[in-house]
């Protein structure tokens, strides 16, 4: 740890940008997955070699190929399991099913905080057939952040409503890219453990996850109510941009070259407390909303 931090704090390291910057784009950055491998390589052979289950560069070699040796049936399943993923998007059901329900919520003549809870259990059947957070807010945000602030809700708001839908479903759904390797490990401890084993391990904390954050939502959103904190419809520009399922609210002047302030989106089961990333590369911008 001490040569990477020497190797990117040192001015001309190769570590640094060209320009001598150390934030940004970082080699390092780049270089982070072979940094990470090469630090747990070097303590599994200084802790093998202390204990003395290492005792040369063959005993080394054969650990490392008992361990890839167990990963193959996880590759094979990545594969089956990216075949079926891509087959499903081609179809492009999950599209037009969410664009049917989310019609079907607008149509409905409710109050915010019944509106508010359809969404996020509409978000939770979604995220079986569509584990992405960026495609469902994609489709959601342009009909629902206008709606809501038509009926007195801020934009973060509907935004901490769509994540408590879209967080408690991702361990369970066949879909999630992470469930070979999941099973992978759960298959270290019990041979027999499959797929339906993994779903009905987790459904249990899927449900008590989902109705807990669903009754947090409904108590925080009546005490705001109550209080009179309530959307502001000043003429300011929303912006919204995402990176990797984590999700930031924005709000800042209506020029491109203003001060944009960032306010962070918490309440995700997944990413409870996790400052959450923002990116350049995708951003949705809503008009401001006259009230």
């Amino acid at each position: 740890m001490g040569v990477v931090v020497l190797m990117t704090v040192i001015p001309g390291a190769p570590m640094r940008r060209p320009e001598g910057q150390v934030g940004g784009n970082l080699p390092l950055i780049d270089s982070l997955l072979f940094i990470i491998t090469l630090f747990f390589l070097f303590s599994g052979i200084a802790f093998g070699a202390a204990v003395g289950t290492v005792k040369g560069s063959g005993d080394v070699i054969k650990f490392a190929t008992k361990t890839f040796a167990g990963l193959g049936g996880m590759v094979l399943m990545f594969l089956m399991i990216s075949q079926f993923i891509a087959y499903f998007n081609y179809t492009n059901l999950p599209t037009v099913i969410a664009v049917n329900l989310a019609g079907i919520l607008q149509n409905l003549a409710i109050g915010p905080l019944p509106l508010l809870i359809l969404m996020t259990i509409v978000i939770v059947l979604l995220d079986f057939i569509m584990p992405g957070s960026v495609p469902k807010w994609a489709i959601f945000a342009p009909i629902f952040v206008p709606l809501f602030i038509r009926l007195g809700v801020e934009p973060q708001s509907v935004l901490a409503a769509y994540r408590i839908g879209d967080a408690p479903v991702n361990p369970i759904t066949p879909l999630m890219v992470y469930l070979p390797f999941i099973l992978t490990i759960a298959q270290r401890y019990d041979r027999k453990a499959g797929i339906g084993t993994l779903i009905a391990l987790m459904l249990p904390y899927t449900v008590i996850i989902a109705v807990v954050w669903i009754i947090l939502l409904s108590i925080w959103f009546g005490s705001t109510s109550r209080s009179g904190q309530t959307t502001s419809h000043r003429s300011r520009a929303l912006y919204w941009r995402c990176c990797d399922s984590r999700l930031y609210a924005f709000a800042g002047g209506t020029a491109a070259n203003k001060r944009v302030h960032a306010i962070p989106i918490y309440p995700c089961a997944s990413t409870l407390y996790t400052p959450l990333r923002w990116h350049q590369s995708l951003s949705l911008r809503l008009l401001p909303y006259q009230g």
